[in-house]
């Protein structure tokens, strides 16, 4: 018999996490993918289903609110999309991979928005042994086909062969990518038509989401811009309250830790952790806090710089600070989890055997703290 035909989206193109997309539907019956609105997770999804229910549409949502087991109908693998609109599609996944047998990969489940309080009273089970996790980001350079995966730092690390490479890029290059981000959607955009999608996507989270909590776009927006100014610090709140009310009396923690965990939820924001070196010594006790404290970044490079006031729409080119999870072929062959950074060549010529391999929980500031 026949394996059913994919649903590929034309013009799909090929993301590094399939690789272990594929080895989690081999582990589990149901897959939960999560990342940030517009990074292409329904679309690498579809890549690897042969149906699909989607529940930001209102007619397939009102089904599954009254009996969640209708959005799992259709062929294996079977793809639920925005799962999270109605969060008593989980317990019925998770049911239905235990009546299946536990075979594997006959779920797929897609959300750009993790579950509120009030959601979350209404998953019973937590999945585990049934629903495996993958997180998803933006395109890597390699991806968006402005790198090439020649470098493979898994190969590296196993003592396999290892070729020297190099890439030619200025800092302008390096300005250009921050800005456009790594959005599918904006592949074969002109660089300013490219720009004007980070700006819409963030209008669109204060006029719809922030609404939706019944919170203040205003405020949300002023903090967006105080995380910005802050990239990848362990900044604090009293800093964030500080530079979010331009030096004037703002908003108290609490509400700063309501806007944030909102942020966390939107996939807007994702907090570095410190990085630990796996040791017993001195060093563990004397590390600095710039490398052991965790660090607020947002969620792609684009959004840090258009709500920076360095932004191009201020006619300046923000730091760039947010390479980590887009440089090109050196996060080409590894897990997400897995990444690290080549120390910048960019903005110096220096030797291949100079080169330093940078933990990806570390900072730009870190790293330029240790050059």
């Amino acid at each position: 018999m026949d394996a059913p035909k994919r649903l590929t989206q034309k013009g799909y193109r090929p993301r590094l996490i399939e690789e272990r997309l594929d080895t989690l539907m081999r582990a589990f019956g149901c897959v939960e993918i999560n990342g940030p609105k517009w990074c292409g997770k329904t679309w690498t999804a579809l890549s690897r289903s042969a149906s699909v229910s989607r529940l930001d549409e209102p007619a397939q949502r009102a089904a599954a609110e009254v009996d969640p087991s209708l959005a799992l109908i259709g062929d294996a693998p079977h793809l639920v999309d925005e799962w999270q609109e109605v969060p008593e599609v989980w317990d019925a996944a998770r049911r239905f991979v235990d009546a299946s047998g536990n075979e594997r990969g006959t779920l797929l489940l897609t959300g750009s928005t993790a579950l509120k309080s009030e959601g979350r009273s209404h998953v019973r089970h937590s999945g585990t042994g049934r629903i495996a996790r993958l997180s998803m980001r933006p395109m890597t350079l390699c991806e968006s086909g402005d790198g090439e995966p020649l470098v493979s730092l898994a190969s590296l690390f196993k003592g396999e062969g290892f070729a020297p490479q190099r890439r030619e890029s200025t800092v302008d290059d390096v300005a250009r990518w921050c800005c456009r981000g790594g959005w599918p959607a904006n592949l074969g955009l002109s660089d300013e038509l490219a720009r004007e999608a980070a700006s819409q996507y963030v209008r669109s989270v204060l006029d719809v989401n922030v609404l939706d909590e019944g919170m203040s776009p205003e405020l949300a927006h002023d903090l967006l811009r105080a995380l910005a100014m802050n990239e990848s610090q362990a900044v604090t709140y009293k800093t964030l309250i500080k530079d979010a009310s331009y030096g004037e009396a703002g908003p108290d923690e609490r509400t700063i830790v309501a806007y944030l965990d909102l942020f966390n939820r939107l996939k807007l924001t994702e907090d570095l952790c410190g990085w630990e070196p796996p040791m017993r010594s001195k060093a563990v006790l004397m590390r600095s806090v710039i490398l052991s404290s965790p660090k607020n970044r947002l969620g792609s490079e684009e959004l840090s710089n258009t709500n920076s006031p360095g932004s191009p729409h201020a006619s300046t080119i923000a730091p760039c600070s947010t390479m980590i999870m887009y440089w090109p072929s050196a996060t080409a062959m590894i897990e997400p989890s897995e990444m690290m950074l080549l120390s910048p060549l960019v903005f110096e010529e220096r030797p291949l055997s100079e080169v330093r391999f940078v933990p990806l929980t570390t900072s730009v500031s870190a790293l330029s703290a240790s050059q």
